[in-house]
């Protein structure tokens, strides 16, 4: 049986291969991505991730493209407009990297329609002879635009023992940490994290941009070394006008 990261042997990852671990890369090819949010922060951190790896991903997000998501939303096009961005994003997600293996869910992500959905999978392929993709760790990616939307990620995450890399972005801000097992929401951002009522926020493109890189670059840091990562303690701020990175410790 070949070993899992002979797939990054492949000239297009020549790159980065040698830049990754064995056991990041083994990491990297055994975890599924469960994207929540193929919006700003998604389209960005679904990208860099099929260019760094034939990963395994799923896309969740119930809204339709419409017009004003195109000022940040890059994997679409106006030619896309009215159509569902989780599909969408596996469509072009695997124009780019044909290796990876991709599925879209048009609802939003929470434990219930998580499970309802893997249960449903679990009664369409029995019996079948396709073969499974090698699975061993999961993680959720925070792509999400409200407190509350995330509220219903918390109790998934902790269910698959999975790490949550959350992102978000407003006006000329962004932020990003990484939340592992044993620290939600609530340790990071107070008991009423969720209260906050969402809405349609003012936003630059360059500023999703930006945070979705930093998520990647925190993802290959738990790849590396799964138990820590630069953003585990911290939330790491960004201020677009100052060009100011700070890192607020956690209590």
């Amino acid at each position: 049986m070949s070993k899992p990261t002979d797939a990054l042997r492949d000239e297009r990852y020549l790159r980065h291969y040698e830049l990754l671990s064995e056991d990041a890369r083994q990491r990297l090819l055994s975890t599924r991505f469960i994207v929540a949010g193929a919006g700003g922060l998604g389209c960005h951190v679904l990208e860099l991730l099929v260019r760094i790896a034939p990963v395994q991903l799923e896309i969740w997000d119930p809204a339709l493209l419409d017009a004003p998501d195109l000022n940040r939303q890059a994997l679409y096009t106006p030619q896309d407009l009215g159509q569902p961005k989780a599909m969408l994003a596996v469509a072009r997600l695997s124009a780019i990297n044909p290796g990876i293996q991709a599925v879209a869910h048009v609802r939003s992500l929470n434990a219930t329609t998580y499970n309802e959905q893997h249960h449903n999978t679990l009664q369409s392929t029995q019996g079948s002879s396709a073969p499974s993709p090698q699975t061993a760790h999961s993680a959720v990616l925070d792509c999400l635009d409200s407190f509350g939307a995330r509220a219903g990620i918390e109790p998934l995450a902790r269910d698959l023992a999975a790490p949550i890399f959350h992102g978000g972005v407003e006006l000329w801000y962004g932020q990003s940490t990484t939340l592992l097992p044993g620290f939600g929401y609530a340790d990071a951002f107070g008991p009423d994290f969720a209260v906050k009522a969402p809405a349609a926020k003012p936003i630059l493109p360059h500023i999703p941009a930006l945070i979705a890189s930093l998520q990647v670059a925190e993802i290959l840091a738990w790849c590396e070394s799964p138990d820590s990562t630069p953003l585990s303690s911290v939330l790491c701020v960004y201020d677009g006008r100052r060009h100011r990175l700070d890192h607020i410790r956690w209590r």
